[in-house]
């Protein structure tokens, strides 16, 4: 499967690429399934002749995952396939969310809240939501879907990233980031040795658990909490500019899913002061 993502990578898609693909919707082991969903929306962004084959193939697959329980790894994505094969349009239903216009090689389910890095492509993957917060105290969510290199924070309108330097939230003077992969905290161009730099040493991520971020814009502070622990204060007298965005970076495959309080929180018990990011559009 590696093979032919690498060449759909390179533009080709012709009748055996297809019919090759049609073979893998016969695969029924769900880590494979998960990538078949892949291919199959990659190479419907390339202009070719065989993408209405393509189309009907994903339709059919589709169909295939709906028809019986799917673990959540596949049953999740299920929609994101259905958005692609069938036409249907981006449809959040949280004030907050991501959106592909804001996305670097990330893929994102229609509502805007499920988020992976694309395995189409070698790089640092990034996403930005759609709208920021410029004052008050605010709160969200981060279900870890992987336990892999993630990096989660805040960005200005001014950040930029670089896929292929490894460029990602955190990695210039406009972002800031955790990351409890390598237990650091990520803000400008730093040795990655400096101490300073060290976050939470006795805390990684896990699989299915809850990053907590905390932002309060007035007083310029970025704090996090990870499964109810809480990790402390990451960064300080910080400028806003014109506000700050949640985003994150990640390497290929890392999939994560926010909740910026469309959903009832994991952790609803908040500091003094602190609401649902969603409501800082109201503020």
């Amino acid at each position: 499967m590696r093979c032919i993502l690498l060449l759909i990578e390179a533009g080709v898609l012709n009748e055996d690429i297809a019919n090759i693909v049609k073979e893998f919707t016969k695969i029924t082991e769900s880590k494979y399934q998960r990538r078949v969903m892949d291919i199959i929306v990659y190479s419907l962004e390339l202009d070719s002749p065989h993408k209405p084959q393509l189309l009907n193939i994903g339709k059919s697959f589709a169909n295939q995952l709906e028809a019986v329980n799917q673990p959540r790894s596949v049953a999740d994505w299920i929609p994101w396939l259905k958005m692609h094969v069938n036409g249907q349009t981006f449809s959040p239903e949280s004030e907050v969310y991501f959106s592909p216009e804001k996305s670097i090689q990330t893929d994102i389910s229609p509502d805007g809240l499920l988020c992976k890095g694309q395995d189409k492509n070698f790089g640092f993957t990034s996403a930005i939501t759609n709208k920021c917060a410029k004052t008050g105290k605010w709160y969200f969510e981060v279900e870890m879907l992987s336990c892999g290199l993630f990096q989660i924070g805040f960005v200005t309108h001014q950040f930029k990233a670089n896929p292929e330097d490894g460029g990602g939230v955190g990695d210039d003077e406009h972002s800031w980031a955790v990351d409890l992969y390598r237990n650091k905290k990520w803000h400008k161009e730093q040795d990655e040795e400096d101490p300073s730099k060290s976050y939470a040493i006795e805390t990684k991520w896990k699989k299915g658990g809850i990053l907590q971020c905390y932002l309060d814009v007035d007083n310029r502070e970025m704090a996090f909490g990870y499964n109810g622990k809480q990790l402390g204060v990451a960064y300080s007298n910080f400028e806003i500019e014109e506000g700050l965005f949640p985003a994150f970076s990640s390497n290929i495959n890392e999939e994560c899913k926010f909740n910026f309080g469309s959903q009832a929180f994991r952790f609803p018990d908040l500091p003094e002061g602190y609401k649902p990011f969603n409501l800082s559009q109201n503020n």
